[in-house]
């Protein structure tokens, strides 16, 4: 409606003539445009206030430029509408009414989650009666008291403004790359451990799922568990170079443990415009990517598992706490059954085969024409705004809300890369190393993350590796740890590189008729029964079948100083393969590590029970320096230093820890773990002198 409308409005309402309308509306407009420009408000009644306010500086991301630019303080106008006006606007919106089926969840949920008009009933021809829902839409949020049956509205945000504010970093120890895209629920995302945390903010205006309330009421059971554990909604995460920011479902904060959870419900469509949502390649995957990059977890569950696993959904959100904390009074077991992700095609199919309103009990939708022609696309399941403050056009998350923080270490590689023909990078969450020519790495951004891409000599494959993921890093000028000929005893070269993960290089003679040719072989352990399996063969990958020969391979090392076959992913043939050793002519060592298995505090325990000193603490050598200083880990060490009688080497470290200190995952402490380990050696007559010696040495320090 421009001027000359609203004037003919007014005078065909009010019965006065069009000329004295345009009188009156212009000294209207003049009278509210002089208070404003003297910086005085102007009031109406049941209507609104309009008044000047300040906009403070902000960022702003160019789209056509590709900058951040700065916008300088300035005045605007502003419109703050009255309570009663909105009141009467919600009245007159165009609503959506749901008939629920009388075994419908909905109709159980609490009365502080959702107020369901009881009156309204409509009756079947067998007599059945069905729930009447009525969910209103502002256009602005959708009223409390309702649930969101999927549709979020379109809604202003609180503008994000100012820098970013980080309150600490991550400091769980497992830590392994998450996928974030093709995942089942429910799927926990870990943040790479000594990541920034970015703070949250209040959120004025929200939309929820229709389960959201429900799952919500549930947790309330870890605020019981630990009062400093907050459960929020209406919270907001800014996002990079934008005025928005991405609204968690559910967000569970514990800032004393550097805890920070996004937990999300997805849905497979919208039930209004019945549009796929939530599936395989949508934009969640960089929603996801952006919260892990700024130290959150996510937990993502199918709307399906609220409705019908909800305990075991709250137990497998205090498990992953169990996880991160290592607080014993979260562990629990996961019951819960995995659900796979949909793909858009599967989406659709859902939507017409009404396969949401099946499991939530809805009988029937009732849409007006304008809400179910609205476009809805990804970005208003993110928790956005589609538009920013001033009507700017709202500006789709990009790579470049991902952070590039990773300056230091570039440079850093970049001058190791001068020392050495070959650089040598070591994985943070197992005993893993990529093996690159210096000259040859490019640092790169791939999938929103930041990282390198680099050709791995020994694989002989291209990898990206993410600078998160990387331990550590050193240059050399050779890669080989040992040149061999067939004069060497491979017995002991090959038990030395079973044993550390190195691969190896063979001249291997197949037929033994003198014309060896040279194979490249990963992951080598000895020769197993089940890799020559028909039924392994066709059920496991060659990968799965290495990664348990890896776990296998260190007590087969205890128990056998002999080696007559190896086994190991042969480059030449692309697939398992296995060996003689007396055909192997010559071939070298390489001086690095290709470990399928994460070596877990469990196999060094097997192997200290069975009194195998020397392999246990091979195993703890070959963990990254972080894993080292787990208390689990450096009891075993210590353990297994006793065992071989050095008892001044164990006793530094039994000391170095306070005795009282309190266990990961435990209600027990150091030195109760440590001297029940004792009493176990010994009960067990294993080492029992050593050990007798060293629960007598401890005792004088006050154990």
């Amino acid at each position: 409606m421009n001027k000359s409308e609203l004037i003919k409005r007014i005078s065909e309402n009010s019965g006065i003539s069009l000329q004295k309308t345009r009188i009156i509306l212009n000294a209207f407009l003049e009278s509210i445009s002089n208070n404003l420009t003297e910086g005085d408000s102007v009031r109406l009644l049941n209507f609104g206030r309009w008044f000047v306010k300040t906009k403070s500086p902000r960022k702003k991301y160019n789209i056509a430029t590709h900058q951040v630019e700065m916008i300088p303080e300035r005045k605007m106008i502003a419109f703050s509408p009255s309570k009663r006006f909105l009141g009467q606007q919600i009245q007159s919106q165009e609503e959506t009414t749901v008939e629920l089926k009388p075994t419908s969840i909905l109709l159980s949920l609490p009365k502080k989650v959702i107020e369901v008009n009881k009156t309204k009933y409509k009756h079947k021809k067998d007599e059945e009666r069905l729930q009447s829902v009525t969910v209103s839409r502002t256009g602005i949020k959708i009223d409390s008291g309702f649930p969101n049956f999927g549709k979020r509205a379109k809604q202003p945000q609180t503008e994000e403004t100012g820098d970013l504010k980080y309150c600490g970093m991550t400091s769980y120890y497992e830590t392994e790359v998450s996928d974030t895209n093709e995942y089942s629920y429910p799927a926990l995302m870990i943040p790479f451990i000594d990541t920034p945390i970015l703070d949250y903010r209040i959120n004025r205006f929200a939309t929820g799922g229709v389960m959201e309330p429900v799952l919500l009421d549930a947790l309330n059971v870890i605020t019981r568990i630990e009062p400093k554990i907050q459960v929020l909604q209406n919270i907001s995460v800014p996002v990079k170079n934008r005025t928005y920011g991405y609204k968690p479902d559910i967000a569970i904060i514990w800032r004393e443990k550097n805890i920070f959870i996004d937990i999300e419900i997805d849905e497979p469509y919208d039930i209004v415009s019945r549009k796929p949502i939530h599936y395989i390649g949508c934009s969640d995957r960089l929603r996801n990517v952006y919260f892990l990059d700024n130290g959150w977890n996510i937990i993502r569950f199918a709307e399906k598992q609220i409705v019908s696993s909800l305990p075991e959904v709250v137990e497998y959100v205090k498990l992953c706490i169990y996880q991160l904390a290592e607080d014993i009074r979260f562990k629990t077991e996961r019951k819960i059954e995995s659900i796979d992700r949909c793909s858009y095609s599967e989406a659709q199919a859902w939507a017409e085969a009404n396969y949401r309103e099946s499991y939530l009990g809805i009988e029937k939708v009732m849409t007006p024409d304008s809400l179910a022609d609205e476009s809805t696309d990804d970005s208003s399941y993110a928790g956005i705004s589609s538009t920013i403050d001033g009507g700017t056009q709202f500006i789709k998350p990009a790579e470049d809300i991902i952070s590039d923080r990773y300056s230091v270490i570039r440079d850093n590689i970049s001058s190791e890369c001068h020392t050495g023909k070959y650089i040598v990078f070591s994985l943070k969450y197992k005993q893993y190393d990529y093996v690159a020519l210096s000259d040859k790495i490019s640092f790169t951004q791939k999938d929103d993350t930041y990282g390198i891409e680099l050709y791995d000599i020994i694989e002989e494959k291209n990898f990206f590796l993410r600078f998160q993921e990387i331990a550590s890093f050193r240059s050399v000028d050779s890669i080989t740890k040992y040149q061999a000929s067939d004069n060497d005893d491979w017995d002991k070269l090959l038990y030395d590189a079973i044993l550390n993960s190195n691969p190896i290089e063979i001249e291997y003679d197949t037929a033994n008729m003198g014309n060896p040719l040279r194979r490249t072989i990963l992951f080598v352990t000895f020769w197993y029964n089940f890799f020559d399996e028909n039924d392994n063969r066709k059920k496991y990958s060659v990968i799965q079948l290495l990664e348990a020969a890896a776990s296998l391979k260190y007590q087969t090392l205890a128990e056998s100083k002999r080696i007559g076959y190896i086994s190991g992913f042969c480059n030449y043939r692309q697939d398992l393969r296995t060996f003689k050793i007396h055909r192997i002519k010559s071939g070298r060592i390489f001086d690095c590590h290709k470990n399928l298995h994460k070596i877990t505090v469990n196999d060094i325990w097997k192997l200290l029970e069975k009194g195998y000193a020397d392999i246990a603490i091979s195993m703890y050598n070959e963990l990254q320096e972080q894993e080292k200083n787990y208390l689990f880990y450096l009891g075993n060490y210590a353990n297994a230093l006793v065992m071989q009688g050095k008892h001044d080497d164990a006793v530094l470290i039994y000391r170095s820890i306070s005795a009282d200190t309190v266990m990961p995952q435990s209600y027990t402490t150091w030195k109760e773990v440590c001297t029940g380990d004792f009493d176990f050696f010994i009960s067990k007559d294993i080492k029992k002198d050593e050990f007798e010696k060293i629960q007598i040495t401890m005792k004088k320090f006050g154990w």
